[in-house]
């Protein structure tokens, strides 16, 4: 069987695959499936041995977050956030703490909360919040994903808040490269906003910390891309194949000696595997 003739094998009914397209039998499908769970095991293990090779490349500039967060409040009729130099440090401290201890969560497992981080920087806040997210390929997609959950909105559309600092932090969480995401919001009293205002007037100016110092150089592949990029290739191969196999069959009649729910159903499955394999980011 020629190169040709192997192509139509797979993609065309013919006599040689019981006229259906080969990528619709069963065993086909199967070796499919199998193939992407040890594609996934392999994203899984080669960070702890080649941590430069796999990784989340963070490509979410603080600034951008700043910016989109800006524009929803403004597109609400609220007033845009300022940046706030010692948030921004506070947030850097709250990445860098999770990642440290290797924990997911507002509070650590040593019981401490985002605002340690705020007063440990001398933030003294009226009102205070965190929004936190994690492994998002985009500044677009974090605050997309915040502005889907009701508590994470209210942070961003509260009122309350005047100041806003943002981190973006890369490194091994619970043995995955990942990239977080942390924005603390707050507003302070009249008389902290002035006392902090003479410091600066004096020339005594807290500078933010600098993304780029606390980014590892990226990784050459991110586990992220890579796998939604198979799984919409494998996806939409098989959607295309099986609509080629159903007009050809319609159109020319064809009885099959074989039925087609097996392969149907394992087809369903495959569009299950597909999305329960695609891993999104995560907001907290």
């Amino acid at each position: 069987m020629d190169f040709v003739n192997l192509v139509l094998h797979f993609v065309v009914p013919r006599p040689s695959n019981n006229h259906k397209a080969g990528f619709l039998h069963s065993p086909v499908i199967m070796i499919i499936i199998f193939s992407l769970f040890v594609y996934q095991l392999i994203l899984t293990s080669v960070p702890s041995v080649l941590p430069r090779v796999l990784g989340f490349a963070s490509s979410i500039p603080v600034e951008e977050v700043i910016k989109l967060t800006n524009q929803k409040r403004v597109e609400a009729g609220l007033t845009p956030l300022n940046t706030n130099p010692i948030l921004q440090e506070a947030a850097q401290a709250k990445a860098a703490d999770m990642l440290a201890h290797d924990y997911w969560a507002h509070v650590s497992p040593g019981g401490v909360t985002p605002w340690d981080f705020f007063r440990n920087f001398g933030y003294t806040y009226r009102f205070a919040g965190e929004n936190l997210a994690r492994d998002f390929a985009n500044p677009s997609s974090v605050v997309d994903a915040w502005m889907a959950s009701q508590s994470h909105k209210e942070n961003i559309m509260s009122p309350k808040y005047e100041e806003i600092g943002v981190a973006v932090v890369e490194g091994d969480l619970e043995g995955v490269d990942t990239t977080l995401v942390v924005q603390f919001f707050g507003s302070r009293g009249a008389k902290v906003a002035q006392a902090e205002e003479v410091v600066r007037e004096r020339g005594v100016k807290p500078e933010p910390q600098i993304e780029g110092q606390y980014l590892a150089s990226a990784p050459i592949l991110s586990p992220l891309d890579s796998t939604k990029g198979l799984s919409a290739a494998v996806l939409g191969l098989l959607l295309g194949v099986f609509l080629v196999d159903e007009i050809i069959v319609y159109r020319k009649k064809i009885f099959r000696v074989s039925g087609r729910g097996v392969a149907h159903m394992s087809f369903l499955g495959m569009i299950l595997l597909v999305v329960l394999i695609i891993k999104s980011g995560q907001i907290l």
